[in-house]
């Protein structure tokens, strides 16, 4: 398992934890506090998608799409998959080029065509960063190939 799995864990357990307080899932403004802890940088330190926009490029940037109501509140302000892969090629591949040398894609549903589509621009990217996707699936992470 890659570097970074504690961050898809981590999801896994608070959206297991808000169902089991009677709560109903993970809003987007959580997910900061969520990524910031399980990284052990913080939420300042990090790109978040979606999130607060940065105006700085920061070594780690997490993408997080999260559409079932297993882990979400509603779908409002949550990333589809395919929106996340392509904010993700237009962070690396743009204005933090260079900047981010890592990026981590957490998602509870996957969509094989978008990933195909992205697959050249993923490639590119793997030659000067390191990737890794993980599917939140069933209660577990599995990491996916990219």
């Amino acid at each position: 398992m890659g570097e970074w799995k504690e961050i898809a864990a981590a999801v896994i357990r608070t959206g297991t934890a808000m169902r089991e307080d009677g709560m109903t899932g993970i809003a987007p403004r959580d997910l900061a506090d969520i990524v910031g802890r399980a990284s052990g940088l913080g939420s300042r330190n990090i790109n978040l998608y979606p999130g607060i926009p940065a105006d700085t490029c920061h070594d780690l940037a997490v993408f997080v799409a999260l559409r079932s109501p297993e882990y979400t509140r509603s779908r409002r302000g949550h990333l589809a998959f395919a929106e996340a892969l392509q904010l993700l090629v237009r962070h690396m591949q743009g204005a933090c080029t260079g900047n981010t040398r890592t990026a981590v894609l957490v998602c509870d549903e996957y969509d094989r065509a978008s990933l195909d589509f992205w697959r050249p621009n993923l490639r590119a990217i793997m030659k000067n960063a390191h990737l890794e996707f993980y599917l939140i699936e069933g209660g577990h992470v599995v990491e996916l190939p990219v």
